[in-house]
Protein backbone atom coordinates (compact mmCIF):
# COMPACT_ATOMS: atom_id res chain seq x y z
CA UNK A 1 0.00 0.00 0.00
CA UNK A 2 2.44 2.30 0.55
CA UNK A 3 3.46 1.90 -3.42
CA UNK A 4 -0.05 2.57 -4.26
CA UNK A 5 0.21 5.99 -1.60
CA UNK A 6 3.21 7.13 -3.07
CA UNK A 7 2.81 7.09 -6.33
CA UNK A 8 -0.81 8.82 -5.78
CA UNK A 9 0.89 11.55 -4.15
CA UNK A 10 3.69 11.59 -6.74
CA UNK A 11 1.42 11.63 -9.29
CA UNK A 12 -0.48 14.66 -7.75
CA UNK A 13 2.46 16.65 -7.30
CA UNK A 14 3.86 16.16 -10.96
CA UNK A 15 0.12 17.28 -12.12
CA UNK A 16 0.28 19.99 -9.91
CA UNK A 17 3.80 21.04 -10.22
CA UNK A 18 5.02 19.02 -13.14
CA UNK A 19 8.66 18.33 -11.51
CA UNK A 20 9.20 14.28 -12.50
CA UNK A 21 12.67 14.56 -9.89
CA UNK A 22 10.93 15.79 -6.84
CA UNK A 23 7.32 13.25 -7.71
CA UNK A 24 10.16 10.70 -7.88
CA UNK A 25 11.67 11.68 -4.15
CA UNK A 26 7.94 12.04 -2.58
CA UNK A 27 7.71 8.52 -3.69
CA UNK A 28 11.03 7.08 -2.68
CA UNK A 29 10.13 9.30 0.51
CA UNK A 30 6.69 7.66 0.83
CA UNK A 31 7.85 4.15 0.48
CA UNK A 32 10.70 4.28 2.65
CA UNK A 33 8.31 5.00 5.34
CA UNK A 34 7.41 1.24 5.45
CA UNK A 35 11.24 -0.20 5.53
CA UNK A 36 12.01 2.29 8.72
CA UNK A 37 8.71 1.02 10.06
CA UNK A 38 10.23 -2.77 9.38
CA UNK A 39 12.95 -1.76 11.58
CA UNK A 40 11.24 -0.36 14.83
CA UNK A 41 7.90 -2.40 14.96
CA UNK A 42 7.09 -5.48 16.01
CA UNK A 43 6.43 -8.22 13.22
CA UNK A 44 3.13 -6.81 12.68
CA UNK A 45 3.21 -4.95 9.43
CA UNK A 46 1.41 -6.74 6.69
CA UNK A 47 3.08 -6.16 3.13
CA UNK A 48 0.22 -5.76 1.02
CA UNK A 49 -3.66 -6.32 2.23
CA UNK A 50 -5.08 -9.52 2.58
CA UNK A 51 -1.53 -11.14 3.22
CA UNK A 52 -1.46 -13.14 6.58
CA UNK A 53 2.56 -13.14 6.98
CA UNK A 54 3.69 -10.03 9.09
CA UNK A 55 7.30 -8.25 9.31
CA UNK A 56 8.89 -6.19 11.72
CA UNK A 57 12.55 -6.44 13.49
CA UNK A 58 10.68 -5.01 16.68
CA UNK A 59 13.19 -1.88 17.54
CA UNK A 60 11.04 -0.86 19.37
CA UNK A 61 11.13 -3.77 21.93
CA UNK A 62 14.37 -1.49 23.16
CA UNK A 63 14.05 2.04 24.73
CA UNK A 64 18.19 2.66 24.49
CA UNK A 65 17.99 1.51 20.72
CA UNK A 66 15.31 3.49 19.79
CA UNK A 67 16.48 6.42 21.33
CA UNK A 68 20.15 6.07 20.07
CA UNK A 69 18.98 5.16 16.41
CA UNK A 70 15.76 7.19 16.12
CA UNK A 71 17.58 10.40 17.95
CA UNK A 72 20.61 9.81 15.27
CA UNK A 73 18.14 10.23 12.53
CA UNK A 74 16.36 13.27 13.89
CA UNK A 75 20.10 14.40 14.58
CA UNK A 76 20.90 14.23 10.84
CA UNK A 77 18.00 15.51 9.94
CA UNK A 78 18.25 19.01 11.82
CA UNK A 79 21.92 19.17 10.43
CA UNK A 80 21.27 18.64 6.84
CA UNK A 81 18.29 21.17 6.99
CA UNK A 82 20.12 23.95 8.76
CA UNK A 83 23.40 23.09 6.66
CA UNK A 84 20.62 23.88 3.54
CA UNK A 85 18.94 26.70 5.05
CA UNK A 86 19.73 30.59 3.91
CA UNK A 87 18.23 32.30 6.51
CA UNK A 88 20.20 32.60 9.85
CA UNK A 89 18.44 35.77 11.43
CA UNK A 90 17.50 35.36 15.18
CA UNK A 91 13.70 35.11 13.88
CA UNK A 92 14.45 32.18 11.66
CA UNK A 93 16.26 30.89 14.60
CA UNK A 94 13.27 31.05 17.08
CA UNK A 95 10.77 29.56 14.69
CA UNK A 96 13.11 26.64 13.97
CA UNK A 97 14.56 25.68 17.36
CA UNK A 98 11.18 26.00 19.84
CA UNK A 99 9.06 23.54 17.54
CA UNK A 100 12.19 21.15 17.32
CA UNK A 101 12.93 21.34 20.84
CA UNK A 102 9.15 20.64 21.33
CA UNK A 103 8.69 18.00 18.98
CA UNK A 104 12.16 16.29 20.61
CA UNK A 105 10.27 16.07 23.51
CA UNK A 106 7.17 15.10 22.68
CA UNK A 107 9.19 11.96 20.62
CA UNK A 108 11.29 11.51 23.55
CA UNK A 109 7.94 11.60 25.73
CA UNK A 110 5.99 9.24 23.47
CA UNK A 111 9.01 6.91 23.67
CA UNK A 112 9.82 6.61 27.43
CA UNK A 113 6.54 7.48 29.07
CA UNK A 114 3.26 5.39 29.84
CA UNK A 115 0.99 4.22 27.30
CA UNK A 116 -2.27 5.93 26.78
CA UNK A 117 -5.13 4.79 28.40
CA UNK A 118 -6.96 4.61 25.65
CA UNK A 119 -4.91 3.54 22.26
CA UNK A 120 -7.76 4.09 19.94
CA UNK A 121 -7.11 8.18 20.41
CA UNK A 122 -3.13 7.12 19.02
CA UNK A 123 -3.97 7.65 15.91
CA UNK A 124 -6.45 10.82 16.07
CA UNK A 125 -3.55 12.57 18.08
CA UNK A 126 -0.51 11.31 15.83
CA UNK A 127 -2.79 12.52 12.63
CA UNK A 128 -3.09 16.10 14.47
CA UNK A 129 0.56 16.20 15.45
CA UNK A 130 2.00 15.72 12.29
CA UNK A 131 -0.35 17.20 10.56
CA UNK A 132 1.05 20.55 12.43
CA UNK A 133 4.69 19.16 12.40
CA UNK A 134 4.17 19.67 8.30
CA UNK A 135 2.48 22.37 8.74
CA UNK A 136 5.08 24.42 11.16
CA UNK A 137 7.77 22.76 8.23
CA UNK A 138 6.27 24.18 5.20
CA UNK A 139 5.35 27.80 6.62
CA UNK A 140 9.23 27.98 7.97
CA UNK A 141 10.49 27.28 4.65
CA UNK A 142 8.56 29.39 3.14
CA UNK A 143 8.89 32.20 5.27
CA UNK A 144 12.37 32.22 5.78
CA UNK A 145 13.23 31.19 1.92
CA UNK A 146 15.31 28.14 3.31
CA UNK A 147 15.96 24.94 0.53
CA UNK A 148 15.21 26.58 -2.65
Amino acid sequence: MGAVWGGLLAAFYFARRGNKRGAWILFAAVLSHWVLDFASHPPDMALAPGLTARFGLGLWNSIPATLAIEGAFWVFAIIIYLRLARSQSWAFRLVFWIPALFLTLAWYGNIAGPPPTNPSIIGYTSLTFFSLTVGWAYWCNRRFKTCG
